[in-house]
């Protein structure tokens, strides 16, 4: 598989004080990062936008490396957008919607649904909406990607999975039981997922989220079986693991039940 670098570059420093912890937290100090990237094949085309922040930055390159060993067929493009921002203050931004019309995207990736960590303050759930009618307008698949919790916080499994799926309901969308799976794989290995703040992801952690991520993109398809990823920092037997939690927990919660237009 060719592979062809595509990268927004971010001004990170300049967006700080715009977002939260993980994105979706509000009550939590905030780090960033960004970028993206294609390929092409000869099969199937694939093109993957993703909206999301720190928790999203690492996502693109592993979801890459998963493709190019599970599909190396498809004809893929896998893009972050710029900055690092909740949902609702993209839609502020011009550039959202013509970053949404300048492709021919088949499937939008949208994390960063702003909730409050501490379960004090609710806000509101308009930025996901208006992105996900927006990518049902354009043709492409909107896919939900709640956050895996925080470590030692097994409940925002349950709450985020709740919440995005509860704008689902009105907004056609795929929801990823990203934090299932983390929760069933933490019981089967004491491989760490969780970076050393307790709240981003290790790399182990990133991949099992884009196995997720690529699982939920190909569910027309049913569960593809991901071969052994090297270079992923996950050993062997690990990625056996991960492989199986992903087909336990999507067996249950079907990522794309939500998503009848």
């Amino acid at each position: 598989m060719m592979v062809i670098y595509r990268i927004f570059v971010a001004i990170a420093l300049l967006l700080v004080t715009s977002c939260g912890g993980s994105g979706s937290k509000p009550d939590d100090p905030f780090d960033g990062g960004g970028g993206g990237g294609s390929g092409g094949g000869n099969g199937p085309v694939i093109k993957v936008l993703m909206m999301g922040n720190s928790h999203t930055t690492p996502i693109p390159d592993l979801l890459y490396k998963i493709f190019e060993k599970a599909r190396p067929d498809v004809r893929l493009t896998v893009e972050q957008a710029p900055g690092y921002f909740f949902l609702i203050d993209r839609i502020n931004q011009q550039s959202t919607f013509d970053l949404l019309e300048g492709e021919d995207w088949t499937h939008v990736v949208l994390q960063a649904l702003k909730y409050s960590s501490s379960g004090r303050y609710t806000y509101p759930t308009t930025g996901a909406e208006v992105l996900i009618d927006k990518t049902n307008e354009i043709g492409a698949v909107p896919i939900m990607f709640p956050e895996h919790p925080r470590e030692g916080n097994s409940w925002e499994s349950s709450f985020l999975y709740e919440l995005h799926s509860g704008v689902a309901v009105d907004h056609p969308a795929c929801v990823s039981p990203v934090g299932f799976v983390w929760e069933d794989f933490m019981n089967k290995s004491n491989l760490s997922l969780h970076h050393s703040d307790g709240n981003h992801a290790t790399q182990a952690g990133s991949f099992l989220t884009a196995m997720v991520i690529f699982q939920t993109i190909m569910a027309e398809e049913g569960l593809i079986t991901i071969p052994h990823i090297s270079g992923v920092g996950v050993n062997q037997s690990q990625q056996a693991l991960m492989r199986a939690s992903v087909s336990d927990i999507l067996s249950t919660f079907e990522p794309c039940a939500l998503y009848t237009l």
